[in-house]
């Protein structure tokens, strides 16, 4: 898990994170709407966490604000993500949210 500066840097802090692992440009897609949702509609502290095993990419940003928007139309970003992903979701916790993504390795 690495932490994230909570500014406009954060999604290049997250994708230099994803290439030490070998990902792809779909995962720097994902990594970087799920980071610049979380600085501009999160709060701190913002942290990246990345598994990858032989068939999937685990990626979780979470945040210190516990509320999600609205999935409509209008949120183009999470299209994208979907149209990436093979799953995603948003888990509550106490202290704030993980919005998570699976993608193919």
């Amino acid at each position: 898990m690495c932490s994230l500066p909570f500014d406009r840097t954060a999604p290049q802090h997250a994708r230099s994170a994803l290439r030490r692992m070998d990902a792809d440009s779909d995962a720097a897609v994902v990594v970087s709407e799920l980071v610049t949702n979380a600085i501009v509609h999160g709060s701190p502290p913002v942290t990246l966490h990345v598994v990858r095993n032989d068939d999937k990419i685990h990626i979780e940003v979470r945040d210190g604000n516990s509320q999600f928007g609205q999935h409509d139309n209008a949120a183009l970003g999470l299209r994208l993500v979907e149209g990436f992903c093979l799953d995603w979701g948003v888990t509550h916790f106490e202290a704030g949210k993980f919005v998570w993504a699976d993608l193919p390795a």
